[in-house]
């Protein structure tokens, strides 16, 4: 392993391209920890490592993502909502009525919470695709993993920088 940390950088015009690179790097073995999505010309505030940049994830992996806390957030309502049935010492159908009925409650608005973070999150990138500001960081190990991000990059239609 060469002792120099190899990163490569390339700016999309479209969160379409922009995942289409995410997803090829994967299968190419990149981890997920080795992507990000440095922001460009950040205020003095956000002009660090941590805070200038967020994981870089797929829609798909975002939208995945959210359905699982929905799913979690409506399981955890349910049995909240059945241990209230069984002490207030309801039958099992009310304590099942009670679980499916605050499951459906939670995880509708879990889901309503997460679309509205994703929507938020894909104009976001929206916008900086637009302003020629969505750039993905890759980051390697070594000049040949260097390569082949360049070689994904450019041909997910990614300008190098």
């Amino acid at each position: 392993m060469d002792a120099v940390a190899w990163e490569v950088l390339a700016r999309f015009r479209s969160t379409d391209a922009l995942d289409h690179a995410i997803q090829t790097l994967k299968i190419s073995g990149f981890d997920r920890g080795d992507l990000g999505l440095p922001e460009v010309n950040p205020p003095v505030e956000r002009a660090t490592p941590e805070a200038g940049s967020a994981a870089a994830e797929t829609g798909t992996g975002a939208q995945q993502s959210r359905v699982f806390h929905s799913a979690v957030a409506a399981a955890i309502a349910a049995m909240i909502g059945a241990l209230i049935a069984a002490a207030k010492g309801g039958g099992i159908a009310a304590i099942a009525g009670a679980a499916i009925g605050a499951a459906i409650v939670v995880g509708i608005i879990a889901e309503l919470i997460v679309r509205a973070f994703g929507n938020a999150t894909q104009r976001r990138r929206d916008r900086s695709a637009a302003q020629g500001k969505l750039v993905l960081a890759v980051r390697t190990g070594s000049a040949e993993r260097r390569e082949r991000a360049s070689v994904v990059l450019r041909e997910a239609g990614g300008e190098l920088l």
